[in-house]
């Protein structure tokens, strides 16, 4: 299924507008880093920017996609969270090693 089918359910289920472009925030774990090109260019051929964390950033660069590198969190400014404030993201996909180490609930 096209990411843009998958995004529009997810803003369905939230009650919010899906952005029509913008800058998408990316930062995968080396576990999904041979996966998250292919996700990055269907972005990239709806119109949208890329961001993401050095790694992340690396993979995407190594399959020609134009992205700008943001440090994570430890690393300095600017930031995730920074772009995320400023309103300079419409849209992140963030995905951790593994689940949290405490209880979701």
């Amino acid at each position: 299924m096209p990411i843009w089918h998958r995004l529009r359910k997810v803003a369905n289920g939230r009650g919010s507008p899906l952005p029509l472009g913008g800058k998408v925030f990316i930062s995968v774990s080396d576990a999904h880093k041979k996966e998250v090109a292919a996700v990055a260019k269907q972005f990239t051929d709806l119109g949208f920017e890329l961001a993401a964390t050095s790694g992340t950033a690396a993979v995407l660069e190594k399959a020609g996609l134009k992205v700008q590198r943001i440090f994570k969190l430890a690393e300095g400014r600017p930031n995730a969270i920074d772009l995320l404030k400023n309103r300079k993201s419409s849209s992140s996909s963030t995905h951790p090693p593994a689940p949290p180490p405490w209880p979701t609930e």
